[in-house]
């Protein structure tokens, strides 16, 4: 159990979920001689000689004093052989013997007429499968762990617990996905008869992994309309008169992303809302009015004064000069006569002044800054908000 916990695999659950990062398929190997430039392959061959030499004039000896160096290695497999190489990992040399199995995967490549392999993954091959004519899963390892003891453990695993789970998929949708049941699919992903099976259960754990997300973003979405949220309504007069305030008309699609945004702020109900549009559409001014609707909320003047009502809203930008840009677009659709004073929208940045910062947080506490512009720096600490409602 402690050695299986190096690889993180603490429950049956994760053994049976712990997949192979690649498979020797011992049933279609390539030989050696029927290799040409280009071929991504597996090879299966045994060790001729090894070497490790130093890379003379090399640029990173330049760098840190110290040679680069190559190591070489020649495989054979009965119809040919094949040069390999790796560059700074002189370790492999103490690695590979003389007389070793491996098997190797790469993109072949061409030196002086000859065809290499450059830097392949290789692991040593247990003799017993050479003549297998299956499909070999080769799990990720860690430190003092063998391929093969790991290979025997997920054997035993999955050949008992695989058959006993419980399909969470009902077999109308299995049938009309054309999935495998969930029992063949993590039999076939451990330990595949044939390709096809393989593939097969890879589009059965793809299919569950994409169904249980979805699953739970609707199951997010359930929760987040069952929630409540403040309502901010304004009457049609207050936003007629904001937007004929505007220097310009807006287009259908603005408009029709304001109407569709007063509507989810007066629903009672959290906004979850994306406003997509190429660079210059307008995007900004229908983030304005939608803060303003916050902010000022549309109260008359008969009402509770602009001071003492404390929603916020906060526009994070992902650079210090976009977050300028829009504290200097925002500033002048949100602030003025009639309107929030200009004290109540603020830029809040990584650079800016500590002294000014303390103020700025200073009044993102106690509310009087209505409106904050900035990057990241509005999420980190000691940042808080009043009455933070839209973001």
């Amino acid at each position: 159990a402690q050695t299986l916990a190096k690889l993180g695999l603490q429950t049956l659950g994760d053994m049976l979920y712990y997949f192979p990062r690649r498979y020797d398929d011992y049933s279609q190997l390539k030989p050696i001689h029927r290799l040409f430039y280009g071929d991504e392959v597996t090879v299966i061959g045994t060790v001729q000689t090894v070497t490790s030499r130093p890379v003379r004039g090399g640029a990173s000896s330049i760098m840190v004093g110290k040679s680069p160096t190559i190591t070489e290695a020649i495989i054979n497999d009965g119809t040919g052989s094949l040069r390999l190489t790796w560059f700074n990992q002189p370790w492999i040399a103490n690695r590979l013997q003389s007389g070793d199995s491996i098997s190797v995967s790469g993109k072949i490549d061409q030196y002086l007429g000859r065809l290499v392999m450059n830097s392949p993954d290789w692991e040593s091959v247990e003799v017993e499968n050479l003549h297998t004519n299956r499909i070999v899963p080769i799990y990720p390892l860690t430190a003092n762990i063998a391929q093969k003891w790991l290979r025997a453990r997920m054997k035993d695993v999955i050949s008992y617990w695989a058959p006993r789970l419980t399909d969470h998929l009902p077999a109308s949708i299995r049938s009309a996905a054309e999935l495998p049941d969930l029992n063949t699919a993590l039999l076939q992903v451990h330990f595949p008869d044939n390709q096809e099976s393989l593939r097969a259960a890879r589009q059965r754990l793809a299919f569950d992994e994409i169904f249980f997300l979805q699953m739970g973003v609707l199951r997010q979405k359930r929760d987040w309309q069952a929630a409540a949220a403040r309502v901010f309504d304004v009457p049609d007069d207050w936003l007629e008169a904001r937007i004929h305030s505007l220097p310009f008309a807006l287009t259908n699609a603005q408009g029709r992303a304001v109407a569709d945004i007063r509507k989810d702020l007066a629903s009672g109900k959290p906004m979850n809302r994306l406003l997509q549009g190429d660079v210059g559409s307008g995007k900004t001014v229908v983030a304005a009015l939608a803060a303003a609707i916050v902010t000022e909320a549309g109260v008359p003047s008969t009402r509770t004064s602009p001071s003492t009502r404390t929603a916020q809203a906060a526009v994070m930008a992902p650079t210090g000069i976009l977050a300028e840009q829009h504290f200097r677009n925002l500033g002048q659709l949100l602030a003025g006569e009639g309107r929030l004073p200009v004290e109540a929208v603020r830029l809040l940045l990584g650079d800016t002044p500590e002294s000014e910062k303390e103020v700025i947080r200073a009044g993102l506490a106690d509310g009087s800054i209505k409106v904050i512009i900035g990057t990241h720096t509005l999420i980190e600490e000691p940042v808080t908000f009043a009455d933070l409602q839209l973001t």
